[in-house]
């Protein structure tokens, strides 16, 4: 018996129509695995389930956009959540885009070193002083693997390695290394598409989405909620650039250009995250019918003796 089934994806693969039958026959709720999904208001961008099928999911609409949510937060919310599920005696289904989320759910965090002032201050100096390349050349030199995995402007995340090696006298790469149990059992699927469908149903999902109001979506809460476009949640693909719009950054042709290719992007990140995870169950929809991809996720169940 598993403890949940997990489908999951890249951006605009079509996960949403699968889940939403797959939870009514298995009469389960949706945990949400989306880092995005949690912030109120930003629904368009975001393409949240339609309102009529909202009550079934949870970890939906939970924060404010100015308030930080982090893999921590998802994974204490989503144990309780589990536990409050099952309790009332229904089925749970984790169903997102946000990889990390879900990895961590499943083994935990790492136990990494925590964090120290004094050491983001001395590398913050030797940024002023020496610029972004050279923390990464130090990286290269203290921590290979880390520091192909960076990219030499992605300065938090190189601050970051050379600090849990400062903390701890050993790399990034070791502490990601270290084998982690499951805490739970489950059944993980991700579907995929071809490469050339998948970038052609982003550009189109993106088109709807500025259909649907995207744009003014954004001005409202600017306007009417106080927000100043530059909150945690406005990060977001989608956001972002729709604020450079409204800030005469870009104009509209490069703020659809920039969501499109941004959001296209992310779906070839999500993609390579996938391809480093085990005992999961890829299914490429181009390749099967919508009948099979039910029949094939209902039948794994049973074989695993069905969902607690």
């Amino acid at each position: 018996m598993i403890d949940f089934l997990i489908i999951s994806g890249p951006t605009g693969v079509g996960k949403t129509e699968f889940v939403e039958e797959i939870s009514t026959k298995l009469d389960a709720e949706i945990i949400s695995a989306d880092s995005q999904a949690v912030y109120k208001y930003l629904d368009i961008g975001t393409a949240k389930p339609k309102a009529s099928s909202r009550d079934k999911y949870h970890l939906v609409d939970i924060v404010e956009p100015d308030q930080i949510y982090d893999v921590a937060n998802f994974i204490e919310d989503a144990d309780n959540k589990i536990r409050e599920i099952q309790n009332n005696d229904k089925k749970v289904i984790i169903c997102g885009g946000t990889p990390m989320y879900i990895n961590k759910l499943i083994y935990g965090l790492d136990d990494m070193p925590g964090r120290d002032p004094e050491i983001r201050k001395k590398l913050d100096k030797k940024v002023e002083k020496y610029g972004k390349k050279h923390l990464h050349e130090k990286l290269q030199d203290i921590d290979p693997e880390s520091a192909e995995k960076i990219h030499p402007n992605d300065l938090y995340r190189v601050k970051r390695a050379l600090e849990i090696y400062y903390v701890s006298g050993k790399t990034r790469t070791y502490w990601h290394s270290r084998e982690n149990k499951p805490r739970y059992n489950y059944q993980y699927y991700i579907f995929s598409r071809d490469r050339q469908n998948l970038y052609n149903r982003i550009n189109k999902r993106v088109d709807k989405m500025l259909e649907k109001g995207l744009v003014s979506e954004v001005k409202y809460l600017i306007k009417n909620k106080d927000f100043t476009g530059h909150e945690k949640g406005f990060q977001a693909i989608g956001y972002k650039e729709v604020v450079e719009y409204l800030e005469n950054d870009i104009n509209k042709a490069e703020m659809e250009r920039l969501i499109k290719r941004n959001t296209r992007h992310f779906a070839k990140r999500q993609l390579i995250w996938f391809r480093k995870e085990e005992n999961i169950n890829e299914i490429n929809l181009d390749e099967v019918s919508y009948k099979s991809v039910i029949n094939r996720i209902m039948k794994s169940i049973k074989e695993k003796g069905g969902l607690k």
